[in-house]
Order: structure tokens, then sequence, then C-alpha cells
């Protein structure tokens, strides 16, 4: 995670992991809620559903174990909150001296990776190499 320059992700630890490492985030939240678990800084945006019932604290609608809070998210909410934090994220850069953008920064550093999926009962496990 300390690594990476962006984490997008659910509410679970690693938004949390990702804030103790520095790594800026973008935090879907479905059922639970937001005002008890999310991350706080610039770099950190979350993003939130517009259902009545949210935060509703069930582990899915209608005893489905499926959130339609998080499946209904718009694209839109999510590229927005992208595009906030990668802003703040450059505006640190820039304050910081950099004049190189995350983007440009990441083109240079990207080194091709292979994952190779193997199916395993219902799960795929996934080796990279």
């Amino acid at each position: 995670m300390s690594i990476s320059s962006l984490h997008l992700g659910v509410d679970s630890a690693a938004p949390h992991i990702a804030s103790a490492v520095g790594t800026p985030s973008v935090i879907l939240f479905g059922p639970s809620d937001w005002r008890a678990w999310t991350v706080p800084g610039e770099t950190h945006r979350m993003v939130t559903s517009d259902h009545p019932c949210v935060p509703c604290h069930n582990k899915g609608c209608d005893g489905k174990e499926r959130s339609l809070c998080l499946e209904e998210l718009g694209t839109e909410k999510v590229t927005k909150a992208l595009s906030g934090v990668i802003a703040a994220i450059e505006a640190n850069r820039l304050a910081a001296g950099g004049n190189v953008t995350l983007l440009e920064e990441q083109a240079r550093e990207f080194r091709p990776r292979f994952v190779r999926c193997e199916r395993e009962g219902d799960y795929l496990r996934g080796r990279v190499s």
C-alpha cells in the first residue's frame, strides 16, 4: 500500500492503512456510517449513496447480502472524488516544489506485470509475474 499512488476501495481496513502510510484514498461507503469511519485529510475523499436508508448498518438489502446502495453508486460521484484527490495531490506536489505531475511520474515508473489466474474452488487466485 505504501508504494501505491492512490487507493480506491470500500469501507474496510485498507483506507486506514492507506492513511497510515500516506497513500491518498477514495473510499466508497455503503450501509456503514461514514461519519464514524471516514479518514481525515484533503487527499482522502468518501463517496456515499443517496439512498434514504443509508446508513442502515445491514449486511445487504432484504437479507440478500447485496447492498443496493453500493451497486447503484454512480460513476460520476466516484470520478468527481478521484478528480478531487488527484487535484489535491498535484497541489501538494507543486507546493513542495515538484515540477512533474503524478501521471507523468507514473508513466516513467510503469512496469507491466502479468497476472495469471487459476481457479481454486469458487475463487480465482492470481499470481503476479
